[in-house]
């Protein structure tokens, strides 16, 4: 896959589908904003490969009856000279409605106990994902991206924290990655040996027994070698912490009040108590971490995390602390912001790190989770 530029559309939620996961004309346009904007790569919103674990209005790989709609989708990003990737999840975990991960783990801010996975679901979910994958290729998606971060089901695998299996499915570093291992290669029957496939981990998870630093570089090691074309770096979880980890800046009042169950609310502001200092806001936050594991990889790294200022873009760039550069809040508010750096010598995004965009009170029913600030502050060229 050759890209034009070094900016890449970190995945957020699409909400633009139907509720079956349906591409629409809104999605459509929705893209085609984005690959006008001059983003050289977009990765899509999750998109989940099994009916059973669907989730809201995002876009949906479980079934052939998809691809046509989705093929619409592709072209109509490529007629932009953008490359698109489609990537896949399950929840896990984080399903509301149907919870379910390897071990029988409590989910901290909620105190759902989840199902754990026989091994005939494994094997079944192993299945969707490649079918899910082969989907995406026959849509004309350029690659496909794994999403194992953030407590999602691939993730949670990943994690001692949560997998605390005896069987050949966890224990050890070896059995933890099997179930990724395993989908990975049933990916690559369907979808061939020069198919980018692209996967999302997470550095380090800020929960205690969860993945460390040290076994997050072991994960980018040993994904490196499989043969995977891309890490993207990310870091926390939102099952078991908040997800400002993942998302640094402001933490909005209205987070602090979002659950009706009283002593859930109880349980989320204890866990926020002190969080201000944790998640503030720095730039490039996870460079850090991309530093270190770009050094034991051969494969393309991805970092987002506050990148908003272009010559610190150009610093992690020119000193190859990552390869692409990737952005998700920014261009929620700004789609456009690549041409604006382009065109206009723009110095830095207009993203404010306010969060509100990822707290309750402004999320429609449907679309995509818009800017709060965008809504009531004018835009600010930064030449």
């Amino acid at each position: 896959m050759v890209v034009k530029n070094r900016f890449v559309r970190t995945a957020v939620g699409d909400g633009w589908c139907t509720l079956d996961g349906e591409c629409t004309d809104d999605l459509i346009n929705f893209y085609g904003q984005l690959a006008d904007g001059g983003s050289g790569l977009i990765i899509t919103g999750a998109s989940y490969v099994d009916l059973n674990y669907r989730v809201g209005r995002f876009i949906g790989m479980y079934s052939d009856s998809l691809i046509e709609g989705y093929k619409k989708l592709t072209k109509s990003v490529h007629a932009y000279n953008a490359k698109i990737v489609c990537q896949l999840f399950l929840p896990g975990r984080a399903n509301a409605g149907n919870p379910v991960g390897p071990s029988q783990v409590k989910l901290y801010l909620t105190g759902i106990t989840p199902h754990d996975l026989t091994e005939e679901e494994i094997l079944e979910l192993i299945s969707a994902f490649a079918q899910a994958a082969r989907r995406v290729k026959e849509a004309g998606f350029d690659g496909v991206q794994f999403h194992a971060a953030h407590g999602y089901l691939l993730h949670s695998f990943l994690s001692p924290y949560t997998n605390r299996r005896k069987d050949k499915w966890g224990g050890s570093f070896e059995k933890n990655i099997r179930f990724l291992l395993e989908t990975y290669e049933k990916c690559r029957e369907l979808v061939g040996d020069d198919y980018p496939v692209l996967i999302k981990i997470n550095a380090q998870d800020y929960v205690e027994g969860g993945i460390t630093f040290d076994l997050g570089k072991r994960y980018a090691e040993k994904i490196s070698a499989l043969g995977f074309n891309a890490i993207e770096l990310s870091a926390g979880v939102n099952t078991d912490r908040p997800l400002f980890y993942m998302a640094k800046g402001d933490l909005p009042a209205n987070y602090r009040i979002l659950r009706k169950d009283l002593e859930q609310t109880r349980q989320i502001l204890k866990t926020i108590q002190g969080l201000e200092d944790d998640i503030k806001f720095k730039e490039s936050y996870f460079r850090p971490f991309a530093r270190e594991i770009k050094k034991i990889i051969d494969i393309p790294l991805i970092l987002p995390g506050g990148n908003r200022t272009v010559s610190i873009m150009e610093d992690v760039l020119r000193k190859e602390d990552a390869d692409y550069i990737g952005l998700c809040r920014p261009l929620i508010r700004e789609p456009d912001f690549p041409n604006k750096v382009k065109k206009w010598g723009q110095k830095k995004a207009e993203c404010l790190n306010c969060n509100r965009c990822l707290s309750t009170g402004i999320i429609p029913p449907s679309g995509p989770t818009p800017c709060y600030q965008k809504l009531i502050r004018p835009a600010r060229f930064q030449l």
